[in-house]
């Protein structure tokens, strides 16, 4: 099949370069009218490379040349890869106005991912390939990264392609923070966009600017759960002064009527200003359903007046309800671990945390690997 998801595990990976690029942060500007990553995923999903190619579309942000991308294959793992895993030419393709490549290669490298299996050694499929001749874009031109299995036999020796997947409803934008970013699939000659994929991508240039999408790993029972004294929340230190207008979050309600209470504070506890989301607004979900859809429902709620948030000050976003009802919300892994810029996600120490005695202590116990992770769909809109 060429599509499949599973849940990246395994040894943490200690190898690579941690780039520092010179360029802001995107989640942690206030592009396109968002502070906060914004990124809508449940899951890790592939497109298969046997006799399918995979684009991750994006727009470029310098006129400078692209030296290097970042991505993440599968490998040596029985149903997303066979064989040797593969010829993987890796090309720099303009799009055609249409939100497809063009098919003209503007310049490219090729690679062999292997066939070693990344749950046992996840540095195998996570790749930064350095182009030898790369190509300078013009600033906001519109590219792809293509993915073909050059393999005299690709349906034998072949890998996958793996980016973010948000189940459920179609999602528009997916991802507002990269309005343009996309992962198409080719079959038969044909390409499509894949409706609610996100690509898992850092492109670096050679001014040292680096942009991209760093966070890389999902796991169904990674969520915090918000029902009276159980609180979940973001803590995040904006690194330019912003004004916050609401908040936009992709949750599910497990149980229960009561409203969901979203409050904006200081890191020391002082309130600025909260407002609640009906009850009736959030879609009846599952918080272990596996690989099924879980039932998020992105909101987005107004605080009564824009909050000016102080650059260098850590703040922290609460989620809270009555005891009688429960909420549930799932976070997404960033790629600290696995050599990923930290301008790709949202920064090393902004994270997700949860409260067990209604706010008195924060915890970073919630994903998989504490301190590592942000809420789904976090966002504040500004203004």
């Amino acid at each position: 099949m060429p599509t499949s998801s599973r849940r990246l595990s395994g040894a943490r990976s200690t190898t690579g370069t941690k780039y520092v690029g010179t360029s802001q942060s995107r989640p942690q500007d206030t592009s396109n009218g968002y502070f906060g990553p914004g990124i809508n995923a449940d899951t890790l999903a592939n497109t298969n490379l046997s006799g399918n190619s995979s684009s991750s579309r994006f727009r470029a942000v310098r006129a400078s040349p692209i030296s290097s991308v970042r991505q993440y294959f599968i490998t040596g793992h029985a149903g997303y890869s066979a064989g040797t895993g593969g010829t993987v030419r890796i090309s720099v393709q303009r799009d055609d106005g249409t939100g497809k490549p063009t098919g003209t290669i503007l310049t490219s490298e090729s690679i062999a991912p292997g066939s070693v299996d990344p749950s046992a050694t996840i540095g195998a499929g996570l790749f930064t390939t350095t182009f030898s001749s790369p190509y300078t874009p013009s600033g906001g031109e519109l590219l792809h990264i293509v993915y073909d299995n050059t393999d005299a036999n690709p349906t034998v020796n072949y890998c996958a392609h793996d980016n973010l997947f948000a189940r459920g409803a179609t999602i528009s934008p997916i991802s507002p923070k990269y309005p343009d970013w996309a992962v198409l699939m080719k079959t038969g000659g044909t390409w499509a966009t894949r409706t609610n994929y996100t690509p898992i991508l850092q492109v670096t240039y050679a001014d040292g600017t680096v942009d991209g999408i760093g966070w890389m790993e999902f796991s169904p029972t990674d969520y915090g759960t918000i029902s009276g004294p159980d609180m979940v929340g973001e803590l995040f230190t904006p690194s330019t002064s912003l004004n916050a207008a609401g908040v936009r979050l992709r949750l599910l309600r497990v149980s229960g009527t009561d409203p969901l209470t979203v409050t904006l504070k200081t890191a020391a506890g002082a309130t600025l200003d909260s407002f609640t989301i009906p009850a009736a607004s959030i879609a009846v979900g599952t918080a272990t359903n596996g690989d099924a859809s879980h039932g998020e429902t992105q909101v987005t709620g107004s605080f009564s007046t824009s909050q000016a948030l102080t650059s260098g000050t850590s703040y922290r976003l609460w989620l809270s309800t009555a005891l009688t009802s429960v909420y549930a919300i799932f976070v997404m892994r960033k790629g600290v671990d696995y050599s990923f810029d930290p301008l790709t996600f949202f920064g090393s120490t902004n994270r997700a945390q949860k409260s067990g005695d209604s706010g008195s202590t924060w915890s970073d116990a919630i994903g998989r690997v504490s301190g590592e992770n942000d809420l789904n769909g976090f966002a504040l809109v500004t203004g």
